[in-house]
């Protein structure tokens, strides 16, 4: 899906296509890292084996909280952002705070742990020329290093 974000862009709202300039894989078993990266970049998009008792909490309503449930059992896969300080929500007393389906859920230490399977960090060209031309080449030297920093895999550049 990301490769095909960066190749052929996808559609917004308003029918106008988008490409990302990169994306970056990120060591999921290492919590410091996914939250420098929320911190540093926004937000982090994760890939989830969905269990089903997420989705019974889900349909329970109120203020949703992911946690694991003894049992569960694995219905699909989902992909969702987890969103950083830069957009208010993001870790916060050891849940991680999502926006999925149009609602904000939270998500449990435990059960990041069991369910996410990957994450990645996307940049996209929008967000370089946002930051103004002669800022480029510094956010582009300033993300290596820190990639480099921590060994994140540069999956396309």
């Amino acid at each position: 899906m990301l490769k095909y974000a960066q190749n052929t862009g996808i559609l917004d709202a308003s029918g106008n296509g988008h490409k990302i300039w990169a994306y970056l894989e990120l060591d999921i078993t290492n919590i410091a890292e996914i939250k420098e990266a929320m911190y540093l970049y926004s937000d982090v998009t994760v890939g989830i084996q969905f269990p089903d008792s997420a989705m019974t909490q889900f349909y329970a309503g109120g203020n949703v909280i992911w946690d694991v449930v003894k049992g569960a059992t694995i219905e699909g896969v989902h992909d969702v952002p987890l969103y950083g300080t830069a957009i208010i929500v993001g870790y916060k007393d050891g849940i991680f705070y999502l926006n999925t389906w149009d609602k904000l859920i939270g998500m449990t230490l435990p059960f990041f742990k069991k369910y996410v399977d990957e994450g990645y960090v996307i940049l996209s060209p929008e967000f370089l020329n946002s930051q103004g031309s002669v800022l480029k080449d510094l956010i582009y030297q300033h993300y290596r290093q820190i990639w480099q920093h921590y060994q994140i895999k540069i999956l396309t550049l």
